[in-house]
């Protein structure tokens, strides 16, 4: 039932919305009321280029913005071999580098944050921490997470300094913070690369084409 913003997808849709919003006004008293009002909404924020006063949407320039992907996307293409076999491939510069990790959605992160401002958490120190385990433990108490509970005390530690949470990693490891004991991902960051780089074919290249076609198509809100 929610609207499809599709200006937040970078494609021509209705920029100014009118809606009835209703609203109370003098709210638990003997004079509550409820009003209507007309609401204009500008859906056009920070997302869309602004050029010479006017907004640039991508599907005013599908054809260059598919002729520009294929252009790219054949590039990795014939140079898949090279890429994953020479010695002189740049993926090798990556090799053992530190690379940062996001655990969860950053969205997560910032909806508990925002949660964790209410009055009733702020009076004590040690009951916004147990609220705070509480609200990011519920997703391991499915399945076998033990062996991932470092994850969620370092979530724990993060946050209570006021930050999103992020993990690091080696390049060439499937561990977060250098844990050994818990393999994290089925390949590490240069395998999973070059595993990528393998499944490219023109059958998926014509795919993808296909998945940004019917995004450009996109002209109107639901």
């Amino acid at each position: 039932g929610v609207q499809l913003d599709h200006a937040g997808f970078g494609v021509k849709g209705d920029a100014v919305t009118l809606n009835l919003e209703n609203k109370f006004v003098h709210s638990n008293t003997i004079h509550s009321k409820k009003t209507s009002h007309l609401i204009f909404k500008n859906r056009l924020k920070n997302n869309i280029p602004l050029y010479h006063n006017t907004y640039r949407f991508a599907n005013e320039y599908a054809d260059h913005f598919i002729k520009g992907f294929s252009v790219a996307y054949k590039l990795f293409l014939n140079s898949t071999n090279e890429l994953v076999h020479s010695p002189l491939s740049p993926i090798i510069n990556f090799k053992n580098v530190e690379i940062r990790y996001v655990w969860r959605p950053t969205l997560v992160y910032y909806k508990i944050h925002k949660h964790m401002h209410s009055h009733v958490f702020m009076s004590d120190a040690e009951e916004y921490k147990n609220k705070l385990r509480n609200l990011l433990s519920i997703a391991y108490k499915k399945g076998q997470f033990d062996k991932y509970y470092f994850i969620l005390e370092s979530e724990i530690k993060q946050m209570l300094d006021g930050n999103i949470p992020y993990f690091s990693l080696n390049s060439v490891s499937c561990c977060l913070n250098n844990n050994e004991t818990a393999t994290i991902f089925q390949y590490n960051s240069i395998e999973n690369i070059i595993y990528r780089l393998q499944r490219l074919s023109e059958a998926h290249q014509h795919a993808q084409i296909e998945h940004i076609t019917k995004w450009l198509q996109i002209t109107r809100s639901n």
